[in-house]
């Protein structure tokens, strides 16, 4: 089991940095260390994840989750969820 949530998470990883890359080649996102960025991207999308199975705090609704993501941003997000 180790072993296969370790591929996956690196199948991800390398998804990432390739979007990310990509982003950066077309200017939509700023120049930074791709893979350090695949990392973090990936530690939110597990938070929330994370979150979003536990529900919602108490008195939070749907509407105080954050307005989707536009641009570069969007797909690199859409592209994200297909490693879930």
């Amino acid at each position: 089991y180790r072993q296969l949530v370790g591929r996956f998470l690196d199948a991800c990883r390398r998804r990432h940095a390739a979007i990310i890359e990509d982003g950066i080649r077309r200017r939509g996102f700023r120049r930074t260390h791709a893979e350090a960025a695949a990392r973090t991207f990936r530690a939110l999308v597990d938070g929330y994840c994370r979150q979003r199975l536990m529900g919602l705090p108490e008195g939070a609704s749907a509407r105080s989750l954050p307005r989707p993501l536009q641009g570069s941003a969007q797909r690199f997000a859409a592209q994200s969820l297909r490693c879930l």
